[in-house]
């Protein structure tokens, strides 16, 4: 057996285990190709907005259709109202299912003269813009510079 001296040792241990980052030493390097962007046309944006408008507007007639009193409508209802009637129509529900729970089975309140509530001020808007402008005023403007329509 001979005898070595403590540091000689520890150069022999070292030898035999490889170093901390020695496997990345070893890996090639990869060469990738540079991703192109793809080059979106003006068409292309055009229709990806019609498809995405055409969307929105099938998602709110399926909500049109299940708020009741708005099903079968013959006027135009814009889709601001019809969103706002269908939380008001989620809230009237809501009370109506913790009154039932309750054992109340009273309605909390009449959905029904919400939706003609919302609908009359809708009509009120549009009729008092069309006076407005067939007297050749423009809208009313308040000191911020928004109309004053009402919503």
């Amino acid at each position: 057996m001979s005898r070595t001296s403590g540091a000689e040792q520890k150069n022999k241990f070292r030898r035999g285990r490889p170093k901390k980052n020695d496997h990345r030493e070893k890996k090639k390097p990869r060469i990738r190709a540079r991703k192109t962007k793809k080059v979106i046309t003006n068409e292309e944006r055009c229709k990806h907005e019609r498809d995405r408008l055409k969307e929105i507007t099938m998602g709110v007639e399926e909500l049109k259709s299940r708020i009741p009193y708005l099903q079968h409508r013959p006027k135009r209802v814009s889709q601001e109202k019809i969103l706002k009637l269908a939380i008001s129509y989620i809230r009237y529900l809501r009370e109506f299912l913790r009154q039932q729970i309750a054992g109340l089975i009273e309605e909390p309140f009449d959905f029904e003269a919400e939706v003609k509530r919302v609908l009359k001020t809708e009509e009120k808007n549009k009729s008092s813009k069309k006076n407005q402008q067939d007297e050749g005023g423009e809208d009313t403007k308040d000191n911020n510079g928004s109309s004053d329509d009402g919503v």
